[in-house]
């Protein structure tokens, strides 16, 4: 099961590895030992890391070429979610509560005075 390998070869099979495969499925794949590529697996853990980097890279940017390309035929939430990654716009969200103090209840500020508010009995 001897075979030489380049850490090309090596890097772009763990790199390609579509089919979800093993170490092993992968090794015999590649025609080496289990051993072997657990070897080279550490050897070249940085330049798979670094691939797998450059990967990510790409499809980010092409995901937010998509984005922009849907953004600018008005679609709404791609808008959004370009102008959030530019940091130019911020989700706000508003939360209303009633709370109860010492048998008083305090109303939000939006319910005007004089409405029946409900209160629970904990």
């Amino acid at each position: 099961m001897k075979r030489k390998i380049t850490k090309k070869q090596f890097v772009e099979a763990v790199e390609n590895n579509e089919d979800r495969l093993t170490g092993k499925q992968l090794a015999v794949k590649l025609g080496i030992s289990e051993v072997h590529f657990c070897r080279l697996l550490k050897r070249y853990r940085n330049s798979i890391r670094d691939a797998a980097v450059e990967l990510t890279k790409k499809i980010a940017l092409k995901m937010v070429r998509c984005l922009e390309k849907n953004a600018v035929r008005g679609d709404t939430q791609a808008a959004k979610t370009v102008l959030e990654m530019a940091g130019a716009y911020v989700s706000r969200q508003k939360v209303d509560s009633t709370h109860k103090i010492e048998g008083v209840v305090v109303l939000p500020a939006e319910v005007p005075i004089g409405m029946p508010v409900e209160q629970k009995d904990d």
